[in-house]
């Protein structure tokens, strides 16, 4: 069988909801996933029919949250994960209107801050927002071993016993 074409929603919403039944019916395509900006009971409906779900909020997140030297809201201490990296979900993004960059642009960038596809890959922020743009990102690129870390940077930051470094 030829390879299926891969289908991305933008928005769960009555338009949203409908293409992406009708594309779990055929044959020929498959939903690479949704994205969406809330996370109400449209999303928990996605989720129950086993669509991958992304968030596309555009919360506040930058390379100083990731140091340690902004802390983020409810981060009790800042800073960052031992051995992450940090790939700032906005540079997927054109300027406005923002659009994804090329694959090949996305490539490099993740391939120069070190994350390959052969690598085991786990994305988190401080909610779980902004690395669930990351995840989408990195699984459009065809990257097998990412995972989403269930739990924001806050919950993490808030476990006297787990490291943080800056």
């Amino acid at each position: 069988m030829a390879q299926k074409i891969r289908v991305s929603i933008n928005g769960y919403g009555v338009i949203g909801k409908r293409v992406a039944d009708a594309v779990a019916l055929q044959d020929d395509m498959e939903l690479a996933g949704i994205a969406d900006v809330v996370h109400d009971y449209r999303i928990r409906v996605a989720l129950e029919r086993g669509y991958a779900v992304f968030s596309a909020t555009p919360e506040a997140g930058s390379p100083a949250e990731f140091s340690g030297r902004v802390p983020g809201r409810q981060v009790v201490r800042p800073g960052h994960i031992p051995g992450a990296v940090n790939v700032d979900w906005a540079r997927n993004l054109t300027p406005p209107p923002r659009r994804f960059k090329s694959r090949d642009v996305l490539r490099q960038l993740y391939q120069d801050a070190g994350v390959t596809p052969e690598k085991e890959v786990v994305v988190y922020c401080r909610t779980g927002a902004r690395a669930s743009h990351d995840d989408f990102v990195l699984q459009l690129l065809g990257y097998e071993h990412v995972r989403l870390y269930d739990g924001p940077f806050v919950e993490w930051s808030a476990k006297a016993v787990v490291p943080v470094a800056r």
